[in-house]
């Protein structure tokens, strides 16, 4: 296992050598005056990661310290990472997790998918954000019904489709989905509840049909895209995504990055879609991405001001916004712009309906001690 990132010289520097380092005359003019270079904001997302120990960018590292010692306590986490104003300032990987690993991170898949949409209109493939489905969908289903036809992208990436779907509170339709042999035509065959844009509907398999949509235009796969567009930019070279028998990737819940791979991701939102000087997002995404679209507010865990943007979750967090990538079973990219922070969890999700609270109760968990503990030391 990787050890914990946090604290670190506390960890690894015996008190003797401390005193002499700290008395030590300096020798190396060069050396000496890379040590003071001011650190560079923003992070260039191809660099690796520089760490730092939490009092260096102002946090409380006792209050730190107590949040980790208090995610160890879920016995399902398997990662946590801490991201302030560019460098990590605590890492930990528990219950036999490594950092090398790839973690199935499920609908924080959306939040990429959204991404690569997002690029793909600014690049002007795709003509709009009111680009209809149809004609574009019409080789998934001939004769699709008018309302369908009339779906938008932007329906798409807001949820608000109007099929009938549900994957919540012990529905089904995620698994039907899956198991329905036919997983771009089963999402366009579902009843309707409405026309497009009138009522947010969580949907993964909607998800994955913006994925298919988003493909139609490109010249390439949406994974080549998003290798050449998005990842190769900022660093993210190790990634696996599950590929359905159709020959399309799961857009709703299939990509698996690494922890440190997903704080990148966070990072560059953080950023505004910038890497150092490299504009990698078009300008004004992000905000656009992670508002709320929505009036209606709704809670969970410790969350109260909770609604959705572009396959983001927001947060309105009395006036001061989070937003979140959020996968089932507490796997959370969490970027709080006024506190410069990025929070990454993953856990274990993979039969979690058997214990006791089932998903929700890891999923409160995680975010519990994320917004309870972490959000509070690092401000």
């Amino acid at each position: 296992m990787s050890p914990s990132r946090f604290p670190f010289s506390a960890r690894f520097l015996p008190w003797a050598l401390i005193l002499t380092l700290l008395i030590l005359p300096a020798c190396d003019s060069a050396s000496s005056g890379n040590d003071q270079e001011e650190f560079a904001y923003p992070v260039e997302l191809l660099n690796e990661w520089t760490e730092a120990e939490p009092g260096e960018v102002g946090v409380n590292a006792d209050q730190l310290q107590s949040a980790l010692t208090s995610a160890r306590q879920i016995d399902r986490l398997t990662s946590i990472l801490v991201v302030k104003d560019g460098r990590i300032i605590m890492e930990d990987y528990l219950n036999g997790a490594e950092q090398s690993d790839l973690h199935d991170v499920r609908s924080v898949t959306k939040s990429v998918v959204s991404t690569i949409a997002g690029i793909a209109v600014s690049e002007g493939l795709i003509p709009s954000m009111d680009t209809p489905i149809s004609p574009t969908l019409d080789f998934v289903m001939e004769n699709m019904p008018a309302e369908s036809q009339a779906v938008t992208l932007e329906n798409l990436l807001t949820m608000s489709g109007g099929w009938q779907y549900n994957e919540w509170n012990g529905g089904t339709s995620y698994t039907d989905w899956i198991r329905s042999g036919s997983t771009e035509r089963w999402p366009l065959e579902q009843p309707r509840t409405g026309p497009g844009g009138a009522q947010f509907t969580y949907n993964s398999a909607s998800t994955h049909l913006l994925g298919v949509f988003v493909e139609q235009f490109l010249g390439n796969t949406l994974i080549q895209y998003a290798d050449q567009k998005l990842f190769n930019r900022i660093g993210i070279t190790r990634k696996q995504w599950e590929v359905l028998p159709s020959g399309y990737p799961n857009g709703g819940a299939g990509i698996d990055l690494t922890t440190r791979a997903l704080a990148r991701f966070g990072q560059l939102y953080l950023q505004d879609g910038m890497s150092g000087d490299r504009r990698i997002l078009p300008e004004g995404w992000v905000a656009q991405a992670t508002s709320p679209k929505y009036t209606w507010r709704s809670s969970f865990g410790p969350l109260r001001g909770m609604s959705y943007g572009y396959l983001w979750w927001t947060e309105d967090n009395g006036g001061d916004p989070v937003y979140l990538a959020w996968g089932y079973g507490g796997q959370f990219v969490l970027v709080k712009p006024s506190s410069r922070v990025v929070i990454v969890t993953t856990t274990q999700w993979q039969g979690v309906s058997s214990h006791p609270g089932g998903e929700p109760a890891l999923a409160a968990a995680t975010m519990a001690v994320v917004w309870n503990q972490v959000l509070p030391a690092v401000e």
